[in-house]
């Protein structure tokens, strides 16, 4: 049961075969114990362990020229008391193949493997014992680890529909993204179709000073929308962390210039506090120019429906890090939703949200290696703190 709870507590499939293989070596007595995974096309058996400090990958074919693939191929317990005395005169028995050895330089003596199902009772795997302390396996040894196989599948279910999940929350998240940026969609939307309308009027009434200051207004909204776009077509969350050597003022300055009509929507008031020596940190702006988006919208949420101020800080701190904080004076929370707000589909908006921003958010500073930390009160605001890792701040 102890071991049941530890496993559970894993959401990494490997960390959780890990710790059962663990386990398993010790209950057993075993010298190393691999959990051998079903995949590919054709199927095949792929497992991985370290011995004498170097990781070793193993394929093996799931068939009757070896024990592990005889024990895949049957869906039968296998225990091997002397691999080496288990002769080939027997083909319907078992049979240890010798070039695992050689190919892993390594000695197996006895072997127990047993197989691993799903919860829908497929096949799925092979989980191994090899080189008992006493010589041999017991039934004793053969019951423990047929529980580890369990929970090596019961782990790999739990992977599976987390995958499932996750992919579905990616498809979630690019709508409430699009949610978020609907407002400035439609400011800018606004701003174009008065821009025109005064281009229009001031050529029917060759008014060219007119026309000149509306064309200025129309070419920064359109250079704004067409950033919005760049940067929303381009955003993919399964992407690598593309770096740059950039000024991380100018990322948080475009965004709550581009915010600025938001706010004034909202009767908030949006300021930036930009810290000096951030002309060259080394982040991915796009990155965090969508965490500045979610947090920026959340904290105009959080002011609604009064009027509010919402204010983007920047710093360098005595730890090597950069600091970006984004506080608002709304309505606070308590600390039971402070330690919610990080789970998925958790949301603080009821139906107005999807509970998907700030997982995403934590996600995408993880990337960095980094960490975001909040403060909150009911009725007095919130602050969320991003930090991290600039190679370029001396610590």
């Amino acid at each position: 049961m102890r071991i049941h709870a530890e496993v559970h507590s894993h959401f990494d499939l490997e960390e959780a075969i890990k710790e059962i293989t663990d386990q398993a070596k010790k209950v057993t007595n075993a010298q190393r114990s691999v959990v051998f995974r079903v995949g590919g096309n054709p199927p095949e058996l792929r497992g991985t362990f370290t011995m004498r400090g170097e990781l070793i990958e193993v394929t093996m074919p799931i068939d009757e020229n070896s024990a592990i693939g005889f024990c895949a191929l049957h869906d039968r317990v296998v225990n091997l008391r002397d691999v080496y005395e288990q002769h080939q005169d027997a083909p319907e028995k078992p049979r240890f193949n010798t070039q695992f050895d050689t190919r892993c330089k390594c000695k197996t003596k006895s072997l127990l493997a047993l197989p691993i199902h799903d919860p829908r009772g497929r096949l799925v795997g092979v989980i191994t014992a090899a080189n008992s302390a006493k010589g041999f396996f017991s039934s004793d040894d053969q019951w423990f680890l047929q529980e580890y196989a369990t929970e090596v599948g019961l782990a790999m279910e739990k992977n599976r529909l987390l995958q499932e999940s996750f992919f579905a929350a990616r498809l979630t998240s690019i709508g409430e993204t699009a949610a978020a940026l609907s407002h400035c969609i439609k400011n800018i939307a606004h701003a174009l179709r008065g821009s025109a309308y005064v281009i229009k009027r001031g050529i029917e009434l060759n008014h060219m000073g007119n026309v000149k200051a509306a064309w200025s207004i129309l070419d920064r909204h359109v250079e704004k929308l067409a950033d919005l776009s760049l940067d929303v077509l381009s955003f993919d969350p399964e992407r690598a962390l593309q770096e740059e050597t950039t000024s991380l003022n100018e990322t948080v300055d475009h965004v709550v210039t581009l915010l600025a009509d938001e706010a004034e929507t909202r009767a908030i008031k949006l300021e930036a506090k930009l810290g000096k020596g951030l002309a060259k940190c080394t982040f991915d702006p796009r990155l965090i120019y969508r965490c500045l988006i979610n947090l920026i919208m959340n904290a105009f949420d959080a002011c609604m429906p009064k009027a509010g101020t919402v204010t983007v800080s920047t710093a360098r701190t005595h730890h090597g890090e950069v600091m970006i904080a984004v506080s608002d004076n709304g309505r606070g929370m308590d600390q039971r939703t402070k330690e919610e707000i990080f789970e998925l589909f958790k949301s603080t908006k009821g139906r107005g949200g999807f509970g998907i921003g700030l997982p995403t958010v934590r996600d995408l500073v993880r990337k960095h290696n980094g960490r975001i930390e909040v403060e909150s009160e009911p009725g007095k605001g919130s602050t969320f703190t991003i930090f991290i890792p600039d190679p370029r701040a001396a610590p």
